[in-house]
């Protein structure tokens, strides 16, 4: 008797339990997205660390013969002197 006054109870208590497992199921699928996007976001800022500090030690070097030298001898290909070029030619030619 108890059960047929206060169906409407268990009917609430159940309606509410399948709000509450789908507003979970939200918020770890939004836990997930967030996190993938965080660890994303956290390579890309420890690329961007590792080639400032590179550009700052290049510029902090440019005042170095010796780098000056490698720049010219990697960007133009200029041999210093005393030393010699060689070329290799492929044998398909």
């Amino acid at each position: 008797m108890f059960f047929k006054r206060s169906w409407w109870v268990f009917l609430f208590v159940a309606l509410c339990y399948l709000l509450y497992s789908q507003g979970m199921q939200k918020k770890v699928f939004t836990y997930r997205e967030l996190k993938f996007r965080f660890d994303h976001l956290s390579h890309y800022r420890q690329l961007a660390l590792q080639e400032r500090e590179d550009l700052f030690l290049q510029v902090q070097s440019q005042h170095d013969p010796a780098w000056i030298e490698m720049a010219l001898m990697k960007s133009l290909g200029l041999v210093p002197e005393g030393e010699t070029k060689i070329y290799f030619k492929s044998l398909e030619n």
